[in-house]
């Protein structure tokens, strides 16, 4: 749970069962709790990768390009829970951007984006039905499209029944778009790699997010739709 500092001020430490702190998103309240390991193919891979870009930072990139990605923090405010502005230092785009991009495929980027701000993504169109196939339509003059390096990432929810209309998590990647020089052509279907086989009636969301050639990426788009008979 993240708090505003105005109203309760600045905390620290545990009570009960619960401990505030902070860290780069702000002031945060969690339930006091024991870690665990995680425990899914999945989540095994996004820890081998942070653990592998953290190092990759201190060790591979030179202090040129710290300091290129430092400086785009400096420069990409962004809006935390309580949509108060925060800037990320370096290291944190560097980890977080390239994780995404390496879990899609892509290659990794060391250099700092010169660029600043996130990248637009234009909102996407989704279909569904149960062939199974998950149609996503986009804009292919979205900077993610026009560059080799560049993509479109899609993940997808397991369907869920019709009368539910608000998915958070979890979301599994099923394929990218790639950019190039003659852009692709919209729209692109996803047919395998789905979390699971889809039902006509049931509902089920896409997580799609751009990642341009420079390293960057956009603010995620959450869709749902209905999944419909195919043909």
């Amino acid at each position: 749970m993240i708090y505003s500092a105005l109203l309760v001020g600045s905390l620290s430490g545990s009570l009960g069962g619960f401990t505030a702190s902070r860290n780069a998103g702000g002031p945060y309240i969690r339930r006091r709790a024991i870690p665990i390991q995680p425990n899914t193919a999945g989540q095994q891979d996004v820890k081998a990768r942070l653990s592998a870009l953290s190092a990759a930072w201190a060790s591979d990139l030179s202090q040129a390009q710290r300091t290129a990605w430092n400086t785009y923090g400096t420069n990409t405010p962004i809006l935390n829970a309580l949509g108060e502005t925060i800037l990320l230092q370096g290291r944190s785009w560097f980890v977080g951007n390239n994780v995404a991009r390496l879990r899609a495929g892509l290659a990794r980027v060391d250099a700092g984006p010169t660029t600043f701000g996130l990248p637009e993504l234009t909102l996407p169109t989704m279909d569904a039905d149960n062939g199974p196939s998950i149609d996503i339509g986009y804009t292919n003059t979205d900077s993610w499209a026009t560059a080799v390096g560049g993509a479109l990432l899609v993940q997808a929810s397991k369907q869920k029944s019709p009368t539910v209309f608000f998915f958070k998590a979890p979301f599994l990647y099923v394929g990218r778009v790639n950019g190039a020089v003659t852009p692709p052509t919209s729209p692109a279907a996803f047919t395998a790699g789905l979390p699971s086989a889809l039902t006509a009636g049931n509902a089920v969301w896409v997580r799609v997010r751009g990642a341009t050639a420079d390293g960057r990426l956009s603010a995620p788009i959450i869709l749902r739709t209905i999944v419909v008979i195919a043909g």
